[in-house]
């Protein structure tokens, strides 16, 4: 009779540790599901720090407008026109971009960076390196590219999938190259481009 006892009380013990353990789990399951949902807005966040963090009027009004805006719908537009953006700058938003995006629970809509002839060929690979490939809208509308720039616009054009509407015109792209840009994006079907 006392044997039975402890084999019971083994039973009930492990059967007790099970019900622990599976409460655990379903606990931190939950943390980890709640936290995951919260992840889009903790990487916009970064974003809007890093904007806030350049200190000049355009990206801390991006960042308000951000703030303001963004909401767990996981899209965003992200539109730093006539900032006076150099290559530093170009490096920041890349770098904060590619960190949002790593996981891509969130969606970039539309980019533009478009009355930004400060910007030059290094900053906008950057920066065209760091975007999402699902970006429907772009903006680089005179910003004083060359046929240089024009040839990271290609390779941009090349990779994307969802492009809806490309501003490139008013740039210093000779004819050559504007045929070579529009011919980048012949599989966007139904992509506007104005170059």
């Amino acid at each position: 009779m006392k044997q039975t006892f402890h084999i019971n009380k083994r039973k009930l013990l492990k059967s007790g540790a099970l019900i622990l353990f599976s409460t655990l789990l379903t606990r931190t399951n939950l943390v980890i599901a709640k936290e995951h949902a919260l992840l889009p807005y903790d990487d916009i966040k970064y974003l809007i720090k890093n904007l806030r963090n350049i200190k000049k009027s355009v990206f801390l009004k991006e960042a308000d407008r951000l703030v303001k805006n963004y909401n767990q719908s996981k899209f965003y537009n992200l539109h730093l026109r006539n900032a006076k953006i150099d290559v530093y700058d170009a490096e920041l938003i890349a770098f904060s971009l590619k960190k949002i995006h790593q996981n891509q629970q969130i969606i970039l809509n539309s980019f533009s960076i478009s009355f930004n002839p400060t910007l030059n060929s290094d900053g906008l690979k950057l920066l065209l390196n760091s975007l999402p490939d699902h970006i429907h809208s772009l903006g680089l509308v005179a910003c004083n590219f060359d046929d240089a720039a024009g040839k990271l616009i290609m390779f941009f054009l090349s990779r994307s999938k969802n492009l809806k509407m490309v501003c490139i015109e008013d740039n210093n792209f000779s004819n050559s190259m504007k045929i070579n840009i529009k011919a980048s994006a012949l599989h966007l079907i139904d992509c506007t481009m104005i170059v």
